[in-house]
């Protein structure tokens, strides 16, 4: 289970999507072309930027510990014939996930507005965990335009699925222990920790789009400025150890030169 501010995540069980061997999915030209020939008009990311992250405070990610847990930069120890892009990628590390939380946090995407975001996507990889928390997405959301988080939505692989989350949800598939998965967060389904427009844990997840419609205005905000407001979680859950891995995590928003997608990767020695 997953808590934050005092709540409390339903339960989940084993899931997740496509598995990643150094590919990504349909490229931008592709999907324009396609929409083009059917007479409609969308907006698309434009090329994909790699940026490599390999210590605290890099390309404007910063480590975040709660309670004792790890992050670190290695070279893939889950599933390394897998790896998404290069050899290494985010550790995130737990003994107890009730006291402790592993985050990478970047601090780039202040005032983001959520409807402004074309692609959000990632790949993880799990050694070990309670059967139900696999690495998962945190935004800090502001509403009103104060720049103070007004809630935090969480993307939960687990809740990827209609058994185990809602038949309103594209179906991700199921989770699995030592393979790279990767994961669609701007068109999966989100959970609000305010309940906004009813997106609660479990079968209540909701579109991001849905949160959108009740909240045009909503924007991702950075605490301050060394607690960014995109997080990479694992933690915060369950009293078991739990072992994460994250690579080639990628957002893009209606700026033409905003597609990024992160390796992480072991730092030099």
């Amino acid at each position: 289970m997953s808590t934050e501010g005092g709540r409390t995540a339903g339960p989940r069980s084993v899931m997740g999507p496509e598995v990643v061997v150094n590919r990504f999915l349909w490229p931008a030209a592709a999907i324009a072309a396609g929409a083009l020939a059917l007479g409609v008009s969308v907006a698309v990311a434009g090329p994909t930027t790699q940026q490599t992250v390999w210590h605290d405070n890099d390309n404007a990610w910063k480590i975040d510990n709660v309670g004792g847990g790890s992050t670190t930069f290695e070279v893939d120890q889950c599933n390394p014939t897998a790896t998404p892009i290069g050899d290494g990628a985010l550790h995130l590390l737990v003994t107890d996930g009730s006291t402790q939380a592993a985050q990478l946090r970047s601090t780039r995407y202040h005032r983001t507005y959520l409807r402004s975001i074309l692609t959000l996507k990632y790949s993880t990889c799990a050694r070990f965990n309670n059967g139900q928390q696999w690495p998962y997405i945190i935004l800090n959301v502001d509403y009103d335009g104060d720049n103070n988080t007004d809630d935090l939505l969480f993307f939960e692989p687990a809740y990827q699925d209609p058994a185990e989350g809602s038949a309103s949800c594209p179906d991700q598939g199921e989770e699995m222990f030592f393979q790279w998965q990767r994961w669609d967060a701007r068109n999966g389904c989100w959970w609000s920790l305010e309940g906004t427009a009813g997106a609660t844990p479990g079968s209540g997840v909701k579109p991001l789009s849905v949160i959108i419609a009740a909240e045009p205005n909503a924007a991702i905000v950075n605490p301050n400025g060394n607690h960014g407001g995109v997080r990479l979680v694992q933690g915060f859950g369950d009293p078991v150890p739990h072992d994460g891995w994250v690579d080639a995590f990628e957002i893009s928003d209606r700026n033409a030169n905003s597609n990024i997608t992160y390796n992480f990767e072991e730092g030099p020695n």
